[in-house]
């Protein structure tokens, strides 16, 4: 996705990490997926920006699902963290409300 705030991580150099390449181009938001090891632990990370100056579509829950699904297979814990930009305290859509 071109032109948006897109997504940036620091991560600490006593923790190993690897970057998880997306299964396809997201059309609409912006990623990055890591995991990081320390010691025993591995947590899986996705960092999401989904620009509040698109129109929310379900174009958008696809790609998210795909994404997810492919994540699963680290078994592992994987935390999603980001801007979706979802305005919740409108009245819900039915796109707003998946």
């Amino acid at each position: 996705m071109a032109n948006h705030e897109g997504v940036a991580a620091v991560i600490s150099d006593y923790v190993t990490y690897r970057l998880i390449p997306a299964p396809s181009e997201a059309q609409s938001f912006d990623l990055m997926c890591f995991s990081v090891t320390s010691s025993d632990v591995t947590i899986v990370i996705l960092l999401l920006y989904r620009p509040g100056s698109s129109c929310l579509t379900n174009n958008f829950y696809s790609e998210l699902v795909e994404y997810l699904e492919s994540l699963a297979l680290c078994k592992c814990q994987i935390i999603v963290i980001g801007d979706f930009n979802i305005r919740t305290e409108k009245s819900a859509t039915m796109t707003q409300s998946k």
